[in-house]
């Protein structure tokens, strides 16, 4: 399935294109100018020989990365064609393509449910698979250009492609294989909370704004250090409940993202061993503020203080920055005048992503509809270990329980959803429809079962024939549905796929 951005869509990707592509320009620089690799080329063969070569040299660094739970024999990379038909396994020895009488059913459906540019781990042979689609080269450099104003090169996105396999490696090979690692007991939530509240953005900011400052100049470490206590003390106290729901996602993300940049850093030492807390990147949402901590754990690491990250975020104990910051004293008296420039070019990008973004348009719509009981809803069930495209989530305050979700696509077996602007509950889509028109029902009958949708009650079963709403594709048809409404007169269609 391919992507189209369009052009309301493309400021969608500003608060999340990091989440998995995370490249930026800065003034460490992030594409490596090495003369002795392979010449990055679109041709699928020439590709898989640099990411061959690519490979030989950064996967010495992996258990250094982290420890020795980190094994470099488990990293294991496929790279597949964009047609999907040719398959090449990436080992520290080098490259050998699978035949497909090798393909296992796993992998088999694996490359049905992942998009045109992405990844998935396949969890019965240990593999991390990601897809090389040269349509994306270009869907990336003109995405880039309207909305960071500048174009990615291929060599920059081939770059983020290596880094992006080792940041997911690491959640699949170390992290969750670790039997010690564990989460918090609060419940976790990544959603941008909408309407949308700068305080606390520009608390957590200023925070890695100092680290990044402690970062890359040594000789002012305890000013920053102090600096960046003083606005996480700040943000945890004025807003404790969103610092208690992001905290397994800042030691996850933030632990992850080290290990990647640290490990093509120390490779490439041009690459850069930050996640940018600049440019665009400043005005990102809760989540992406994740992946910035890990400045924290680089900071750890040349502190000598890496085992004592490893553990604390293995026991979910505390985050990376308060991890690093836990032994400064908090500054007394501090004067927050000194940070007025950093809060205003905050505020400014703020004001730039959100304040007029027709981004947020849609969900002001789709709210408003919503709350006035004018919408028809196609709720389509996921599927655990999909691959899902998701540009922007958003938690609605306005309206509890549910969350508006920016262009979704998403590729399953029974059914196909691209760039489309829904809410959500649990684990359904509710894809809002042009009316009942939309799609045809037969063998309607009434029903009392209970609704899978949290808020909706059922009145009715039928047998979904077809469903003409443009977006989505439901492959296998006729399926069972659910029919009922919400308290706000909401109707909508619930289909039971099986999985």
């Amino acid at each position: 399935m391919k992507k189209s951005f369009s052009k309301i869509m493309l400021f969608a990707v500003i608060a999340v294109v990091a989440l998995l592509f995370s490249a930026c320009k800065s003034s460490e620089g992030n594409t490596p100018t090495d003369s002795t690799m392979p010449k990055i080329s679109r041709n699928f063969d020439e590709l898989t020989t640099w990411f061959a070569e690519a490979v030989k040299r950064t996967h010495p660094y992996v258990t250094s990365a982290w420890n020795s739970d980190a094994d470099i024999a488990d990293f294991n990379l496929l790279l597949v064609n964009e047609e999907k038909n040719r398959i090449v396994k990436i080992t520290p020895g080098g490259k050998k393509e699978l035949p497909e009488s090798e393909w296992s059913d796993q992998l088999r459906n694996e490359l049905l449910t992942i998009s045109s540019y992405g990844y998935t781990t396949i969890n019965d042979v240990n593999h991390t698979l990601i897809v090389c689609s040269f349509a994306y080269f270009d869907e990336k450099a003109e995405m880039t250009k309207q909305t960071l104003g500048y174009v990615f090169t291929d060599e920059e996105i081939v770059y983020d492609w290596l880094a992006l396999f080792y940041h997911e490696s690491f959640h699949h090979f170390v992290q969750r294989r670790e039997k010690d690692w564990i989460s918090s007991e609060q419940e976790s939530d990544r959603s941008q909370a909408y309407p949308i509240d700068y305080k606390p953005r520009i608390y957590r900011k200023l925070a890695l704004i100092a680290l990044k400052n402690a970062w890359l100049d040594e000789s002012v470490k305890a000013a920053q250090y102090a600096r960046a206590k003083y606005w996480m003390n700040k943000y945890e106290a004025n807003y404790a409940q969103e610092a208690a729901s992001i905290k397994d996602y800042d030691i996850d993300e933030a632990s992850a993202e080290y290990f990647s940049r640290f490990i093509m850093h120390s490779a490439f030492p041009s690459f850069n061993a930050l996640f940018d807390i600049d440019g665009i990147n400043i005005a990102t949402g809760v989540d992406v503020e994740s992946y910035m901590q890990c400045v924290a754990l680089q900071l750890l690491r040349r502190d000598g203080r890496l085992s004592e990250a490893v553990e604390a975020c293995k026991t979910s104990t505390l985050t990376p920055i308060n991890c690093l910051l836990k032994n400064t004293d908090l500054p007394a008296n501090y004067d927050e005048s000194q940070d007025a420039a950093d809060i205003q070019r905050i505020t400014e990008a703020m004001d730039k992503m959100y304040g007029n973004n027709p981004l947020l348009q849609p969900i002001a719509e789709l709210i408003a509809r919503h709350k006035a009981g004018q919408q028809h809803y196609l709720a389509l069930r996921t599927k655990n270990g999909a691959y899902v495209d998701l540009m922007g989530e958003y938690a609605l305050t306005e309206l509890p329980g549910l969350r508006c979700q920016i262009n979704v696509s998403t590729s399953l077996e029974t059914y196909e959803i691209e760039s489309l602007t829904v809410l959500s509950s649990g684990f359904y889509y509710l894809v809002p429809l042009a009316g009942e028109s939309s799609i045809s029902l037969s063998d309607v009958q009434s029903s009392d079962e209970r609704s899978p949708v949290e808020g909706v009650t059922v009145k009715q079963k039928a047998q979904l024939t077809a469903a003409q709403e443009n977006g989505v594709n439901i492959k296998k048809l006729p399926a069972e549905a659910l029919i009922g409404n919400d308290a706000f007169g909401n109707k909508y269609y619930i289909c039971k796929f099986t999985d």
